[in-house]
């Protein structure tokens, strides 16, 4: 039964997909709503390319601010889930201009441009964004403390360790149940701290995420406890 809704969507989405796109070609009217409702359904099944490419075909017709940020702001977040950095800081730009983002909304789209630098290894221009963001009033939620990480992640790889530490630190007592979000800020605490010659700090954060972590994280941070420990 499941296969067979599986199935079922792909089908409705791929019939979607080519009615839109005949419309377009065509030169017929589309109706922006409808056809909106149809590009979601990819977005929110994480059909990221699929999404993308009826969402850019969306943004032309899109005629008041919200249709505009609608399209703009899923059409970010599926460039940047596909590593189209250039795309996803064209069209997060885009998404900025809405007049009614609130601050969180802008922290977001900052963040997403800023990830798209740091992924281009355009750390000084990633360095500004996230600057700008953190000199605004500090705020208790997940993309305000996003913010601070990337700013970590961004002297790390600028091989500013120590500086790297005392900023990811701040985020440190962020009180969230991402445990992704959890593990990748202390690792990066632990491998500044390793990197900046403090033994113990690293230790503490590496054991950390031994203890709560899965995946990639939680394995290095094992690694490099053996290799700490045995010092």
């Amino acid at each position: 039964m499941k296969m067979i809704r599986c199935c079922f969507f792909r089908s409705v989405l791929a019939a979607g997909l080519l009615s839109f796109a005949g419309a377009v070609f065509a030169g017929e009217a589309v109706d922006f709503e409808k056809e909106f409702e149809v590009a979601n359904k990819a977005y929110t099944s994480g059909k990221w390319n699929d999404a993308a490419e009826m969402l850019s075909k969306l943004r032309p017709l899109a005629k008041t601010d919200w249709q505009k940020y609608k399209v703009n702001y899923r059409l970010t977040y599926c460039y940047s889930n596909t590593k189209q950095s250039e795309k996803a800081i064209e069209i997060g730009l885009e998404a900025l201009k809405y007049p009614k983002l609130s601050a969180r909304d802008r922290n977001r789209f900052n963040n997403i441009i800023t990830e798209a630098n740091m992924r281009l290894k355009r750390y000084d221009e990633a360095l500004k964004l996230a600057d700008a963001q953190l000199a605004e009033p500090a705020r208790e939620d997940d993309m305000y403390y996003t913010t601070i990480l990337n700013k970590g992640i961004i002297l790390y790889e600028t091989k500013k360790f120590a500086e790297a530490v005392t900023v990811l630190k701040k985020a440190d007592s962020f009180n969230t149940k991402d445990l992704n979000f959890k593990n990748k800020l202390q690792w990066f605490i632990g491998a500044s701290a390793m990197k900046s010659g403090d033994k113990a700090t690293a230790i503490a954060y590496f054991e950390k995420v031994a203890k709560t972590g899965k995946g990639w994280f939680a394995a290095s941070a094992k690694k490099h406890l053996q290799t700490l420990q045995s010092k």
